[in-house]
């Protein structure tokens, strides 16, 4: 009876006893020992093979742990041990892995010295053993460089998966969308650049691209990007400025006039946005505008400006206070710009504009 009872005590600890080192699992700072990082990058070999690098680290071994990362939500999963190797390598392939499925690595290195045990440990890195879907770089759809007359696509890989054999770019502006451009990738090249010029001024277009590998002789291609919806205009405005009032002269307002020159949208005025930016003691508004520079608007909150046309803008103080220091004026004003949330800064001085994106509105 003593006997039996014994073996179930020692069954009872020795479960304990394994569930604590499975519970442990990869070593955390809560553990009071020295922390120190290594970077560690991995490359898929093939379809069952992951290959992950780093540079030597004073350690005795390094334990490898992997984790599952769920295809639809990426979340990862428990990482778990998958081997332990000594600590004169710098490499380590892991060859049990299933192809088109997405995992993370962890390494951990060993440094026991007087009784002290330092950690040395990567940041997570990820794999992926089949094609991943392209992304376009981050801002494409405000940060592209699109002129009147062309627009340029790019794809650049940003995953760890199948190096890609290819990259096909599509195109719509309605309805289906059609294969434009198929452009074949070397070993080591990771980007490619494509510049649509079978566009038509103002219009807006829609792109999609995917990556194919070629196995056993036919073309195995990735899911389709996100859709990209670009519009055939200058990216930045351009745009001439011209003021009327000489600098430095005693006068109640400023009258300037703004062309829009070739390849411009359509840039539309917010009059109640608007912000000075001036050494001057003036607080400055827009007080008029005018389409011919005869015929005053002092009412209404937005104007358009087409490709083209030219609009005339009358600037005053808010106190009726004169412009002794015209050239130190510069004005900013919110702009709708096809469709995008655009600024436009003129400078008096200078006769300068600028009218560009609001990086802020997107980032």
């Amino acid at each position: 009876m003593k006997n039996k009872m014994k073996n179930k005590i020692y069954k009872f600890l020795f479960t304990l006893c394994l569930g604590m080192l499975f519970a442990v699992g990869i070593p955390t700072q809560s553990q009071g020992a020295k922390y120190k990082h290594f970077n560690v990058s991995a490359k898929v070999e093939g379809e069952n093979k992951v290959k992950l690098k780093w540079k030597k680290q004073p350690v005795v071994k390094y334990e490898i742990y992997r984790a599952d990362v769920a295809s639809g939500s990426l979340k990862t999963g428990t990482y778990k041990w998958i081997a332990t190797i000594s600590g004169k390598k710098t490499s380590f392939t892991d060859k049990t892995v299933r192809k088109d499925k997405r995992y993370s690595y962890k390494i951990k290195g060993y440094k026991n010295k007087n009784g002290k045990i330092t950690y040395y440990y990567n940041p997570d890195v990820s794999a992926y053993t089949g094609l991943a879907k392209p992304e376009w770089f981050e801002y494409a759809h405000c940060d592209t460089e699109t002129t009147g007359e062309s627009i340029p696509l790019k794809f650049e890989m940003k995953e760890n998966s199948f190096h890609p054999d290819g990259v096909v770019f599509y195109k719509k502006t309605s309805g289906k969308y059609k294969k434009i451009k198929s452009i074949k990738l070397k070993k080591n090249q990771y980007t490619a650049n494509y510049t649509d010029r079978n566009v038509n001024f103002g219009k807006k277009y829609f792109y999609k691209m995917r990556t194919y590998r070629i196995e056993k002789g036919k073309k195995v291609y990735s899911k389709y990007s996100q859709p990209l919806k670009l519009c055939a205009i200058n990216n930045k405005g351009d745009y001439t400025l011209h003021t009327f009032t000489q600098a430095e002269l005693n006068v109640d307002s400023i009258i300037v006039s703004l062309t829009s020159n070739k390849g411009n949208g359509v840039l539309t005025f917010d009059l109640e946005n608007l912000w000075m930016e001036t050494d001057a003691d003036n607080e400055l508004c827009l007080s008029a505008y005018s389409l011919d520079n005869t015929n005053w608007v002092t009412t209404g909150k937005k104007v358009s400006l087409k490709e083209g046309e030219t609009i005339y803008l009358r600037f005053t103080d808010n106190e009726g206070t004169p412009f002794y220091f015209a050239k130190d004026l510069a004005v900013r004003m919110e702009a709708d710009y096809s469709g995008y949330h655009y600024l436009c800064d003129l400078e008096f001085a200078t006769n300068t504009v600028t009218v560009w994106r609001n990086g802020e509105y997107y980032h």
